[in-house]
């Protein structure tokens, strides 16, 4: 793609990931955190998809869709990760629990470029990327789905 569409896909990404807060804010309050948590995985897995299919030449709209989805979903950590961390550890010490949690998301952020980065390198695309991203998102709709509870208030 051209420069100028690269950079007003940047524009199209922000509004997605600014309007995931809201609408995964919503789920959570609707669906409960548990199943936000586990559409927003599965959907991760989606983007990956069309991510992996939006990599060849001229499959322009099937890339656009599949990061505007991923891009809302990250959006959307940023309401289900207060709302978890009130839910599993508690509001007593919920400014220092919450500020672990967001620098856990920041690191694993820093992380990710870096590691996607490194697979760009060795594989020549970052179409290497996606696979990897698709089966963590797999695994953590299991993870999810399986594990997460709401603790008992005993």
């Amino acid at each position: 793609m051209d420069a100028g569409t690269a950079a007003a896909l940047v524009g199209v990404f922000a509004i997605f990931n600014g309007i995931g807060r809201p609408i995964f804010g919503t789920m959570v309050d609707k669906l409960s955190l548990k199943n936000a948590a586990i559409l927003s995985f599965g959907l991760i897995f989606v983007a990956s998809i069309l991510l992996l299919l939006g990599s060849s030449p001229g499959a322009l709209a099937v890339y656009v869709i599949g990061f505007s989805i991923l891009w809302l979903c990250l959006g959307g950590w940023l309401a289900i990760a207060p709302t978890s961390t009130a839910t599993f550890f508690g509001t007593k010490h919920y400014g220092p629990n919450y500020g672990a949690v967001f620098t856990a998301y920041g690191i694993g952020a820093i992380t990710g470029s870096l590691m996607a980065g490194n697979l760009r390198d060795l594989m020549g695309s970052y179409t290497a990327v996606f696979m990897p991203v698709a089966i963590l998102a797999l695994i953590c709709v299991f993870i999810a789905f399986v594990m997460m509870r709401k603790p008992s208030s005993s």
